[in-house]
Order: structure tokens, then C-alpha cells, then sequence
């Protein structure tokens, strides 16, 4: 059985942006945490 997405992101540590930013380009890291939402149906 898998579990919800929502409950295997609790205990998952948030990406290091650092090590992102230096492998990807400063508008893509813009465009990655712009691409966050608050999606209240899921609560």
C-alpha cells in the first residue's frame, strides 16, 4: 500500500537550494518556488 503524497512529505527535509542554484539557473529557481500553491482541497 503506498501513502498519500501529503503524509510522505512530513518527515522529508525541503531541497537544498544551494546545491540546486548551482546546478540549475537563477530563473529556474525563481520559476520552482513561484510554482508553489496552497491547495486548501486536500485538507
Amino acid at each position: 500500500m503506498v501513502a498519500p503524497i501529503h503524509e510522505l512529505e512530513i518527515d522529508n527535509a525541503p531541497p537544498d537550494l544551494t546545491l540546486v542554484a548551482r546546478k540549475r539557473t537563477s530563473s529556474w529557481v525563481y520559476t520552482y518556488l513561484r510554482a508553489f500553491y496552497d491547495d486548501s482541497s486536500t485538507t
